[in-house]
């Protein structure tokens, strides 16, 4: 809804931090993105600031954190909406369906 406070947003981002370090000692396969929807143009660009400063803090890579605002999924939906991938610092669509099958990879029959 957008109402969270910037401190409750930093916390729970260090507690993403900390879950991704468990993460990666005892799961496989990359940690999944975090998906954040926010109410204005500025508050996505304060989350990614955020993100930005949490990850020089910890000395490590950026959150996988992906965020967009209530208009865009309001006018685009979900799959159509344009989200900020903060660790790549890029606008990118993660829904968008490749046909193509990967390398190696055998499609389901």
């Amino acid at each position: 809804s957008g109402n969270m406070a910037a401190a409750r947003h930093r916390r729970k981002l260090l507690a993403y931090h900390d879950y991704r370090v468990w993460w990666e000692e005892h799961q496989e396969g990359a940690f999944p993105a975090i998906l954040m929807v926010v109410p204005s143009q500025s508050r996505a660009v304060a989350m990614n600031r955020l993100v930005m400063e949490l990850a020089s803090a910890a000395r490590t890579e950026p959150l996988p954190v992906l965020v967009t605002t209530h208009e865009a999924l309001r006018s685009a939906g979900p799959a159509g909406a344009k989200w900020w991938d903060a660790a790549r610092q890029e606008v990118i669509n993660p829904f968008k369906f490749n046909p193509k099958p990967m390398k190696g990879v055998t499609p389901w029959k």
